[in-house]
């Protein structure tokens, strides 16, 4: 969850050098979620919306692989979120 004054929602065809990694940290955690917390099926899906977005915005190859390797990351990442002590 992000404070934002206006959420538009990710475009992945939107992607150029100054913005790439944000996105790389987007794929990498969305694919984590949807992987570990739905299904395999549910993270393939994600990862399909991703390579069509990236195509039909003609994303730059190089980018396209940054994109590719965060989604591989993403298979490996499952943090476990910390909880704060009680206070006695």
């Amino acid at each position: 969850m992000h404070d934002l004054p206006e959420n538009r929602g990710v475009n992945f065809g939107q992607i150029n050098h100054k913005n790439v990694w944000k996105y790389e940290y987007g794929a990498r955690n969305e694919l984590s979620y949807r992987l570990h917390h739905e299904s395999p099926l549910a993270a393939a899906g994600f990862a399909y919306r991703v390579l069509k977005g990236m195509a039909q915005g003609h994303v730059s190859r190089s980018l396209r692989l940054r994109i590719v390797k965060s989604l591989l990351r993403g298979v490996k990442f499952n943090p476990k979120p910390r909880f704060p002590r009680s206070v006695l």
